[in-house]
């Protein structure tokens, strides 16, 4: 069973209620640690938030309430119709993507979409560096999920209801299973 701690945002960095249909989750790196994180959004200077972190230990808080609207995509479109997941770490770090982490995400994840009936595949469930970024049109992209979240989003087709395990798949193309902390493949059902 999921247990989620709130550890509330600060109002002004997300907004109550929402313009639309919730379709989209958005996954983060934090970039740092998971107990700065929940404090750099309650500061009411920090002016982002996201709706849930994860940390190293699966851990799970909850910073914005899913009615409402939390500033985590540099994109007020897809801040609009999604639910932003902070994940622990640094994303040229790997190695914080721990099995706890995962399993965590995947429930919180699983949970969200049966929920509010999105889709669970890749076109729903998408990493931030996927956003279009409004302010850096020649990027079209943000970065905090770089080089090392590449195989965290080729593991994402479990959200399609596979069974996500922890090991090596023979099959993976090269550029994932040469990644030295590359451990989780999708089996099929």
């Amino acid at each position: 069973m999921m247990r989620i701690i709130d550890c509330p945002a600060c109002l002004g960095n997300y907004k109550t209620g929402r313009k639309g249909k919730v379709d989209l989750l958005i996954l983060h790196t934090m970039e740092g640690g998971f107990g700065p994180t929940g404090v750099w959004f309650k500061t009411p200077d920090a002016k982002v938030s996201a709706h849930f972190g994860i940390s190293v230990d699966g851990q799970i808080s909850r910073y914005v309430l899913e009615h409402d609207t939390a500033f985590h995509a540099g994109n007020p479109d897809y801040n609009a119709r999604s639910f932003g997941i902070e994940m622990e770490g640094h994303s040229a770090d790997p190695d914080a993507f721990t099995p706890k982490l995962m399993e965590s995400l995947l429930e919180l994840c699983s949970g969200l979409c049966a929920d509010w009936n999105t889709p669970r595949d890749r076109k729903h469930v998408i990493g931030h560096c996927e956003v279009p970024d409004q302010q850096r049109a020649q990027n079209n992209a943000f970065l905090d999920n770089g080089d090392g979240y590449g195989w965290l989003l080729h593991v994402l087709p479990c959200m399609a209801g596979h069974e996500l395990t922890i090991d090596q798949h023979e099959e993976e193309d090269d550029e994932y299973r040469s990644h030295p902390n590359y451990f989780f493949h999708v089996v099929d059902d």
